[in-house]
Parts: C-alpha cells; sequence; structure tokens
C-alpha cells in the first residue's frame, strides 16, 4: 500500500489538477481510520499534506490539516517528518492579508519549532533554512509600516537560527533582515 500511495503522491506533485490529490488522500484516511498503528509509513501523511499545500484547490488546507492530524495520531518519530509537519502547520496557519495580523502568531510558533527542532541535528539543518524561505513568504505581506512591530521578535529568531547553524547563504541572511 505504501507504494501505490507514494507513486500516487509523487504524480500529484506535477500536476495541476487538484483531483489527482484525493486519490492518495483518500487511502490514506481508510488506513488510518480506526487504526491506533497505520498500515502506511507515517511519512506519507506529511508528503500528502505538503502536497496538499501546493495545489490550487479552495479546500487545500483543510486536507492538509487532515493528514497532520492523522500523522500525529500515530505517535511520529522525531525524524524530519516532524520538521516538515511544522512546516505544513505554518502553512495551513499562515496569513492570506495582513486584515489578520493575529494568524501570523500561530504560523510562526509552528515554524518556530520545526527550526528549534531542526537546529538540534546537522543532519536536518537544511529544514532551518527551508523555515526560514516559509517564514520570508508569509511574512513579506507584513513589511509595512504598522505592522513591522509583528515581526520583530520572530525574524531576529530565524536569522539567529541561521546563525546558528552557520548557514553560508549569507545573502539570504542579509535579504531576511532587511
Amino acid at each position: 500500500m505504501d507504494g501505490s500511495i507514494r507513486s500516487l503522491l509523487q504524480s500529484c506533485r506535477g500536476d495541476s489538477e487538484p483531483e489527482s490529490l484525493f486519490e492518495p488522500y483518500e487511502k490514506l484516511k481508510q488506513e488510518s481510520d480506526g487504526n491506533v498503528k497505520a498500515n502506511v509509513g507515517t511519512d506519507l501523511f506529511v508528503l500528502c499534506a505538503e502536497v496538499a499545500c501546493l495545489v490550487q484547490y479552495h479546500k487545500k488546507f483543510e486536507i492538509a490539516e487532515d493528514c497532520i492530524k492523522m500523522y500525529f495520531k500515530h505517535s511520529p518519530p522525531g525524524n524530519q517528518y516532524l520538521c516538515r509537519a511544522y512546516m505544513c502547520q505554518a502553512q495551513i496557519h499562515a496569513p492570506s492579508s495582513t486584515k489578520n495580523p493575529e494568524q501570523i502568531d500561530k504560523a510562526v510558533l509552528y515554524l518556530l519549532k520545526a527550526i528549534n527542532f531542526a537546529k538540534q541535528n546537522p543532519r536536518y539543518h537544511f529544514l532551518v533554512y527551508n523555515a526560514s524561505v516559509l517564514y520570508w513568504r508569509f511574512c513579506r505581506i507584513f513589511l509595512k509600516p504598522n505592522y513591522k512591530r509583528l515581526l520583530a521578535k520572530s525574524l531576529h529568531q530565524v536569522v539567529k537560527a541561521l546563525d546558528d547553524i552557520d548557514d553560508e547563504d549569507y545573502e539570504w541572511r542579509a535579504q531576511l533582515m532587511m
């Protein structure tokens, strides 16, 4: 079952039709329903959530959130997929406009969880960089007068995390600090 769901998810990544996501999502739901232990790898729940966040579909975040709930229901191991699940949660809660500035706090909370987890293991340092890119994507709309104050503390934490792992992309750090 793992292999077929994995193949379906892989084909969804390049597909612009959101319907292609429904089959692997439904299969994951069937495997997860009622089972304390899933018969599929827990990474598939995160992969499905990541694909859901990418597709152009009005209910994409509902699917992503459901996948993340299924993932956490199965007591996931502390590996890169835990970090990636946190990053999906950040995307789910990311504000789409400056009309809901309180959403930024929730999204940043999940991103900082991902960053703090990834900083602990050099093998996952690339995820700190990825999280900083996500941060930039959903915080850019707040880089206006009267909103910058909402980002001051979290921006400092993101840049410090890149410093802590000694990320070599100095241009990126400079871009974040502007």
